[in-house]
């Protein structure tokens, strides 16, 4: 069942990473990256409270 929530989140990463990219062009710093893992980062916490715990913001 892990399996599928990784492959499940990882498709959904890729496109948002995919359409940030559209939005912030970026030739030299991949800027779309950066912008969707932070955002997965926060939004995460109020999901899987115990990574907030072990990793204070």
């Amino acid at each position: 069942m892990y399996l599928l929530y990784i492959a499940i989140f990882s498709a959904l990463g890729g496109m948002a990473r995919y359409g940030v990219s559209l939005i912030l062009p970026s030739n030299t710093f991949p800027l779309a990256t950066l912008v969707v893992n932070l955002l997965g980062c926060f939004f995460a916490c109020p999901y899987h409270p115990g990574f907030c715990e072990s990793y204070p913001v």
